[in-house]
């Protein structure tokens, strides 16, 4: 669904800008392991909002040769 893509796209940008990220990076997964949501759709959406995110930001920390 082009919504779901916008979202997690948007979401993970937003994160990744933040100056803490890597302490939000920590609470939604914490969120994702206490699975507090309301719906599936919203975990969903976070946990591909989190695979992104934490992916962009490993290979960014990572020194490249």
């Amino acid at each position: 669904m082009a919504e779901d893509r916008a979202h997690v796209v948007k979401h993970a940008a937003q994160l990744l800008r933040h100056p803490h990220r890597g302490r939000l990076i920590e609470i939604l997964a914490a969120r994702l392991v206490d699975d507090d949501y309301p719906d599936a759709r919203e975990r969903r959406l976070d946990a591909i909002t989190l695979a992104i995110a934490r992916a962009i930001d490993e290979q960014l920390e990572e020194p490249t040769t």
